[in-house]
């Protein structure tokens, strides 16, 4: 559960990878209101009613207080005597008298012995005077700090939940796809549909027949897999040997020197033969390299519909001196995995 919530975190808010978030990022109050839910959310028990104070004062104390460093100064109560002066009782005189008189302040159906669930229906309980714990100067300004990041989150969840702006408070970003194919370690469906459109739209290259599209997701699960790679190639795996090919211009004569000043021109790479390994990570490199090395051969890539040509071709050409080749990829695991990502 925990991993599709860290997936829903980058699809709502566009936080990358969750387990790179530091401590010291939790002084964003956007990342301690996430931290605190995502640790709540881990526990079987649900969290109890909101008029229920007391059981979720045993909640907090015997869940969310569970080793934490303040609990040699916190005790039980402060949860309920907070809450209570969150929502409403708070003294009437600041000054000597303050330690002893404090006015009732609570809403209607609020008190400290009862709760009524309506707003019209109050006893005379209701309406007597209760007495409460004198507070501290401090513990009031520590509250009122906590109210204040409460309500800046709740501004922040509103403002993305309203608006699909792309940056927003507190550096938390929602990048552009634009921005995201160009950045190192993106990966996923939109990341490998968005190289390829890309790739399209510069027309360096011919129709690829859907076998771009295929391709990621049989070498790498579009970048996400469940089994451990072979090398450094990036979503498409580029093969250090299909990558040395890609830069081969007294091998492929004039056509691939003429695809690289077309790159240039479309995409602004200054020159392809300086790219290095490290470079794929990108998801916008490691498809160049990808298709680059595939033109490279006079084959035409097989029709989309003749998904078993296309497998023949995958392990022929882009499979030659591969890393991956008879270790955790085999002949005919194209076509497999072709059909689970097109059933």
């Amino acid at each position: 559960r925990l991993p599709s919530k860290y997936q829903s975190l980058f699809d709502s808010i566009g936080i990358k990878n969750w387990k790179d978030i530091k401590r010291s990022e939790l002084e964003k109050p956007m990342y301690s209101a996430i931290a605190a839910r995502l640790y709540l959310s881990n526990f079987a028990e649900s969290i109890p009613p909101d008029y229920k104070f007391e059981e979720q004062e045993d909640y907090w104390w015997n869940l969310y207080m569970i080793d934490h460093e303040s609990k040699c100064f916190m005790k039980k109560g402060n949860f309920l005597s907070s809450v209570r002066e969150m929502e409403g009782y708070s003294p009437v005189n600041v000054g000597p008298s303050v330690e002893t008189h404090h006015e009732k302040t609570w809403y209607p159906y609020f008190n400290e012995r009862k709760v009524n669930f309506s707003r019209n229906e109050t006893s005379e309980e209701d309406n007597a005077e209760v007495e409460a714990e004198p507070v501290s100067i401090m513990s009031r300004l520590g509250l009122a700090i906590v109210c204040l990041v409460v309500f800046l989150a709740l501004l922040v969840g509103l403002d993305f939940s309203k608006s699909n702006v792309e940056n927003t408070v507190f550096d938390i970003q929602i990048p552009h796809i634009e921005t995201r194919i160009w950045t190192a370690g993106e990966t996923g469906q939109e990341i490998v549909e968005a190289c390829i459109r890309k790739l399209n739209e510069t027309r360096v290259f011919a129709d690829d027949k859907h076998f771009m599209r295929r391709l990621a997701f049989v070498m790498s699960a579009d970048g996400d897999p469940s089994w451990e790679l072979e090398n450094d190639g990036g979503i498409w795996q580029v093969s250090r040997y299909a990558f040395t090919d890609t830069k081969a211009e007294d091998i492929h004569s004039q056509l691939l020197s003429k695809k690289h000043k077309a790159l240039q021109n479309k995409l602004g790479i200054k020159d392809w033969k300086k790219t290095t390994r490290q470079d794929l990570e990108v998801p916008m490199y490691s498809a160049i390299a990808a298709r680059l090395y595939i033109s490279n051969y006079a084959n035409a890539i097989p029709p989309r519909y003749a998904i078993a040509k296309q497998d023949q071709f995958w392990w022929q050409f882009y499979m030659k001196h591969h890393e991956s080749a008879n270790r955790i990829m085999k002949e005919g695991d194209f076509l497999s995995r072709v059909k689970i990502l097109e059933r």
